[in-house]
């Protein structure tokens, strides 16, 4: 499960903010490099 939360910022706007570090981590690498 990916942690989700709503910021409040200073101009009292709400951002989205996601925490992918978990989900970075358990992605598979590619195989190959990607060609310029």
């Amino acid at each position: 499960m990916i942690p989700v939360f709503f910021e409040e910022k200073e101009d009292v706007s709400i951002q989205l903010c996601v925490n992918y570090r978990k989900l970075n981590n358990v992605t598979r690498k590619n195989a190959y490099p990607v060609p310029p």
